[in-house]
């Protein structure tokens, strides 16, 4: 059957699979994303959930990821995002949605994110407030990461109980490393600022040199983002002194 809805649904009568046919287990390729990094690829679809799955999984492999879809016109949601709403669209800030590829000679500092409504991070904070390490994918980005270059802690999150934003600013000791249940980490040397000292979102948005952060643009991308030179120079504006 073939209804309308939210989507397309389709019902399929299969038969039961001859229990006498050998199975074949899959073997993955062992040249899969050979020739691909660097290579640019443009995602088109109009559910955030399949771009943010695409992107960080064609991330993984080293591609370029541009963005585009109908869903960037509304409130944008994902597992690790917050919203974006349609005035800030309205002001340009998203127009062209593409991932740009991260020079180190314009790198201001690394963005590494977290999501606050998911994980208690106000409290872990208020427990301890150093930051020894944080998830990033593996891909290019990742491998451009260096020991003493910044990197800023932004808190994201849509229940508008907490100041989402900047809460902290250090620095990366060590080049990323595979964890033991297979993820990755950068080891990092970053204490999160006070409550009262936190940079909330509204608040950079405003400042017309920050409207452009990637972090806005591309809320749902996988970690580290990152901040250009300029931008970089315009956020330290916002911290306190020291």
């Amino acid at each position: 059957m073939v209804g309308p809805g939210p989507g397309w649904w389709i019902r399929l009568g299969c038969a039961r699979p001859d229990a006498r046919l050998p199975v074949r287990a899959a073997t993955p390729r062992a040249d899969f994303g050979a020739g691909l990094v660097g290579r640019k690829v443009l995602v088109v679809d109009d559910d955030a959930r399949n771009v943010f799955a695409l992107t960080n999984i064609l991330t993984l492999h080293g591609l370029d990821v541009g963005l585009r879809g109908s869903w960037e016109r509304d409130t944008v949601t994902s597992p690790t995002s917050e919203p974006e709403s349609r005035r800030t669209r309205r002001r340009g800030h998203n127009a062209g949605v593409s991932e740009r590829r991260v020079s180190l000679d314009d790198l201001g500092a690394w963005l590494v994110k977290g999501n606050a409504d998911r994980s208690d991070l106000a409290a872990r904070f208020r427990r301890d407030p150093r930051v020894t390490s944080w998830c990033v994918r593996p891909g290019y980005r990742s491998r451009l990461m260096r020991p003493g270059q910044p990197v800023v802690l932004w808190a994201s999150g849509s229940r508008s109980r907490l100041p989402y934003g900047v809460w902290g600013v250090g620095r990366i000791l060590a080049p990323p490393v595979a964890d033991a249940d297979g993820g990755w980490s950068v080891p990092l040397d970053l204490t999160v600022l006070a409550e009262a000292d936190r940079v909330p979102r509204q608040r950079l948005r405003a400042d017309a040199r920050l409207g452009g952060l990637e972090v806005f643009r591309q809320p749902q991308a996988a970690n580290p983002s990152y901040l250009t030179v300029t931008q970089f120079a315009a956020l330290r504006d916002h911290l306190p002194p020291g």
